[in-house]
């Protein structure tokens, strides 16, 4: 037998064993001894629910964005929840009513009328104050606390109002802030109401939405009422959505009581006052919008007020994000953090939500791999 026959059934036989050995050999034993774990692939959450105070609910489009000009929608959800209260801060509140000509008659009486219904509803410590407005305002009844006493004497200060001239809803909301005052740790709130058209002051919408945002930012918010078809929806509309108040319409004026009734019962029931929503931005990702909510920005971090919130109240808005910069095998995600806390000293509190992580996620495949196989002839060369 030649060397060249020689060596190669000396190689066969070698080959042979090896393919023997290796089927008799457990799967199990394989895999252990020819692999290594593999680190999970972070996971970037799409959802967060968090409850206390307020219920906070938000749900991302997507968990991760590409780099470049990809966007998605994350949308937020808080609510106060029901039956929560067990005590709410006095309630500071300025009644103001529409007493342009078109009001003359039922439907000034039934404003009136449940604007006595309420004063006389309200707790001994809150504050009311009541103003009527057509292109003139008048403070008919100045700011007064209730008690045993003042309760009467502020329901008959209404008796003296009559109905004449244009609308000037923007004196209106003016004349409230100011007999309003400045009362600390209080609900302090505006019920306005009108029946018509804007036909003197501010008319326009940017106008309106100026004067909510200036309201909003004193710490005050606007809950609307409008009477009859003929009012316009859009400025009372604006007005309590930029403050952060409750807009009501009512079709048939008998049925102001009603309306007030449900106002003051959200009111005596606040759970957290001067909310907010803090979203600090990770690096590559922007804000590119805020639809249906104001927001103010600051470095990297957006705020949205939220306002006071009352048991069962709701807030709803939605934010889109986009990563601008490209940059190749990498992502960002938007995995948020979120954190609430209580002011000490009461049930009822501001509430910030904060703050955003970054997580990179590396695509790079071959990488893995290479890393992958060093381990495995490590763990070989161990064994």
């Amino acid at each position: 037998m030649n060397v060249k026959i020689a060596g190669f059934l000396a190689a066969a036989s070698m080959v042979l064993t090896s393919v023997t050995v290796w089927s008799v050999t457990e799967p199990a034993s394989r895999l252990r001894f020819a692999s290594v774990e593999m680190p999970p692939e972070p996971r970037a959450k799409t959802e967060f629910l968090s409850s206390g105070t307020l219920n906070v609910e938000a749900r991302a489009g997507h968990a991760q964005l590409e780099r470049g000009s990809r966007e998605t929608f994350v949308f937020v959800d808080v609510t106060a929840p029901a039956g929560a209260v067990d005590r709410s801060p006095p309630v500071n509140l300025s009644i103001a009513i529409d007493r342009s000509g078109s009001m003359k008659g039922k439907r000034l009486r039934n404003a009136l009328d449940a604007a006595r219904g309420m004063i006389r509803r309200l707790r001994v410590g809150d504050f009311v104050n009541v103003v009527s407005y057509n292109t003139t305002t008048s403070v008919d009844l100045p700011a007064t606390r209730i008690d045993d006493d003042s309760r009467e004497r502020a329901v008959a200060a209404l008796g003296r109002i009559s109905a004449s001239g244009d609308t000037c809803v923007s004196c209106g909301v003016e004349a409230a802030l100011g007999a309003l005052g400045d009362r600390k740790d209080m609900v302090n709130h505006v019920l306005l109401l009108s029946d018509g058209e804007a036909n003197s002051g501010v008319r326009s919408l940017d106008g309106f939405r100026g004067l909510a945002e200036r309201v909003r930012a004193g710490g005050v918010a606007i809950s609307s009422i409008g009477v009859d078809v003929d009012y316009n929806e859009r400025v009372l509309g604006v007005l309590a959505r930029e403050s952060n108040g409750r807009h009501h319409f009512v079709e048939d004026s008998a049925d102001l009581p009603a309306t007030f009734d449900r106002e003051l019962t959200a009111l005596a029931s606040t759970v957290a006052t001067g909310a907010s929503l803090a979203i600090d931005l990770p690096a590559g990702i922007e804000l590119a919008e805020v639809y249906d909510r104001a927001f103010r920005r600051n470095g990297r971090t957006v705020e949205v007020p939220l306002g006071d919130l009352a048991a069962a109240d709701r807030r709803r808005f939605c934010c889109a994000y986009a990563c601008p910069i490209p940059r190749p095998r990498s992502s960002r995600s938007l995995l948020c953090v979120w954190n609430m806390a209580k002011a000490p000293g009461g049930p009822y509190a501001s509430m910030a939500i904060s703050k955003s992580r970054e997580r990179r996620v590396t695509k790079n495949l071959h990488r893995s791999m290479a890393s992958s196989r060093r381990g495995s002839g490590a763990l070989r060369r161990r064994r």
